[in-house]
């Protein structure tokens, strides 16, 4: 019997790195600016929006910067700014997730009970 492994090509190597830098960016900066949000909560509800802003705004540079995620957003020229507007995502990746709090204006999120049952 002989024993087969497999070695990473850099390219897969500099992914894995890059995500795992991510995953690490992610959690460690989402306690420091969950407790300055909470500590902002007598502040007006447009100053925590700028500070989770300030936040999705680092983790999509670093996403950038480690995993080489670059986007191109089409279509919100299509969205009125007059009024409130109801928008429907898959989500289709956790990048989405975050993403969609720069591209939409000041929001409000929804989730369906059953979710949390699972």
């Amino acid at each position: 019997m002989k024993l087969k492994t497999n070695l990473l090509p850099d390219a897969d190597l500099k992914i894995y790195v890059g995500s795992t830098l991510l995953f690490i960016y992610i959690f460690s900066s989402m306690l420091v600016f969950s407790v300055l949000i909470l500590l902002c909560l007598v502040l007006p509800f447009s100053v925590r929006y700028e500070l989770s802003k300030i936040w999705v705004n680092s983790v999509l540079w670093v996403a950038k910067v480690c995993c080489g995620i670059n986007y191109e957003i089409e279509g919100l020229e299509n969205l009125p700014k007059d009024r409130p507007i109801i928008v429907l995502s898959k989500h289709q990746s956790a990048w989405e997730t975050i993403a969609l709090r720069q591209f939409l204006p000041p929001q409000t999120l929804l989730l369906k009970k059953s979710l949390l049952s699972i």
